[in-house]
């Protein structure tokens, strides 16, 4: 848990509106978690305001997946006989490149 970032008034006019309108478009759950992480306001080029999550505190206590990619050359030599690609390959290909 980390203390909320010091927001001006106008700033927490717009997170809760922001934050309102995602909960509207279901985007967004209310939570009753324990943990949380504060919220930046960043500018936008259009002078808008984007919300901000800052999850560093989170990411330093996230374990890794230490699953290892395949080398692309390996997944080549895979496909090298290939004469037909469906479209059901391509969307999950990673898992179907065996596929005889």
């Amino acid at each position: 848990n980390l203390p909320v970032y010091h927001l001006s008034p106008l700033n927490w006019e717009e997170v809760n509106r922001q934050v309102k309108n995602m909960l509207e478009q279901g985007l967004i759950n209310p939570s009753t978690s324990e943990y949380g992480a504060p919220v930046i306001l960043v500018k936008k080029q259009d002078g808008g305001k984007r919300m901000c999550i800052d999850y560093h505190a989170l990411n330093r206590i996230t374990t890794t997946d230490n699953y290892p990619l395949p080398r692309i050359d390996d997944l080549f030599n895979y496909l090298k006989d290939a004469r037909v690609y469906s479209k059901l390959n391509l969307l999950s290909g990673y898992w179907q490149i065996p596929v005889k």
